[in-house]
């Protein structure tokens, strides 16, 4: 998550924080483009973003001009319109939400009011229109941390930062993991990671692995990569990256490897150094490749990054340098390796979310910041 006061976030703080705890309708995709969508009804950045049983968006939460919410809102995949719904219990952004089984979604940690980092847990049940409250985290965490469902219905839960003060730009990274067993709806701690991440990416790989991928401790930007084995409750590390980073965005391809790209890779005196470049994760062999550069630069648009239905993945908006969201976005083609420019949202966005929806409508972008720390309740819509 960003604000203006991340650009006083240096090397050297991140080093003091760090804390170790045990298509029919996409033929031709050149000529895609973004159209306007209906807009939400409230402007948010950092929301959770998750799709539905039956293919509606719950958008919950977020961030805008300082401000931490608990609103949420339902957008319709059929009418192309917004309903809100029950609020949350608990005001918060930078989570991360998961689809349980039976169609519930649970919203765990992130920021809420002074950045303060929550352990509070709650699930929204759609049948009914009611959040629940559940057990708390042993942890406090916020950011991109890594989130899954397990095969049983358990809940795994681990890194991210557990304690954050942007004023002297302190974020403190952790490679704690936890468990939420919905039988008794409590947590526990299970095996923690080999690094402490904060801003990783988590991709669940074909055969029903996680893997987790680079992240921020006090080393700097981390290439480590560790795979967690629900079968075993166990981390192994895997092969590491080409190149250290963090806040990237990262997907799943349709052949089993896992495309990271972006992010940032060190801090200078404007803030955070961001890349463009990107590499593929082979799970045959456990090794990183590089692969073709994005067409620009491009860091928080993890949740905004879509594997389309034809393969290829796109990635939109982001920021392009400190506070500084673009509007641009890339396209990339898996046959080649080699991306291009998939066009221009209507606003510039970074902190915003994507889903694909379903019948051939195109993907959601939604919100995000366009002027930080100000949010947009717009929309685009990419086909």
């Amino acid at each position: 998550m960003r604000v203006p006061i991340r650009s006083l976030i240096t090397y050297a703080a991140f080093a003091i924080a760090s804390l170790s705890i045990s298509v029919p309708a996409w033929a031709g995709m050149s000529a895609a483009s973004f159209t306007p969508g209906t807009p939400m009804h409230f402007a948010r950045a950092f929301p959770t973003a998750t799709e539905l049983l039956n293919g509606n968006v719950l958008r919950a939460a977020g961030y805008d001009g300082g401000q931490f919410f608990s609103d949420a809102e339902i957008y319709d995949w059929h009418s192309g319109t917004w309903t809100t719904v029950a609020p949350m219990h608990v005001a918060r952004a930078a989570a991360v939400a998961v689809r349980l089984q039976h169609g519930r979604v649970m919203v765990i940690g992130g920021f809420g009011p002074g950045f303060s980092v929550l352990d509070s847990v709650e699930i929204y049940d759609p049948s009914a229109d009611t959040w629940t409250i559940t057990g708390s985290l042993n942890q406090r965490r916020a950011e991109d941390f890594l989130a899954a469902v397990l095969p049983d219905g358990r809940v795994l839960v681990a890194g991210g930062f557990i304690f954050a003060n942007p004023m002297i730009g302190l974020f403190v990274p952790t490679n704690s993991a936890e468990i939420w067993n919905p039988d008794t709806g409590s947590w526990s701690f299970t095996t923690p990671m080999h690094v402490a991440r904060g801003e990783l990416t988590s991709t669940e790989l074909k055969n029903g692995r996680i893997l987790a991928a680079g992240g921020v401790n006090a080393a700097g930007p981390s290439n480590t990569a560790e795979i967690y084995d629900p079968a075993q409750g166990t981390w192994t590390l895997t092969g590491s990256m080409n190149v250290g980073r963090f806040d990237h965005a990262a997907a799943l391809l349709l052949d089993g490897r896992v495309l990271v790209a972006g992010g940032e890779v060190g801090f200078g005196p404007a803030g955070g150094i961001r890349t463009s470049m990107a590499e593929l994760y082979d799970p045959h062999n456990g090794a990183w490749s590089t692969t073709g550069s994005m067409t620009a630069p491009r860091s928080e648009a993890e949740w905004a990054t879509v594997r389309l239905p034809d393969g290829n993945v796109l990635v939109t908006g982001g920021f392009v340098a400190e506070e500084t969201p673009q509007s641009s976005d890339d396209l990339y083609d898996t046959a080649t390796g080699v991306w291009s420019s998939a066009g221009s949202m209507s606003v510039p966005r970074a902190g915003h979310a994507a889903v694909a929806l379903r019948g051939n409508r195109g993907v959601l972008v939604m919100g995000g910041l366009v002027a930080p720390p100000f949010s947009t309740a717009s929309v685009d819509i990419y086909r």
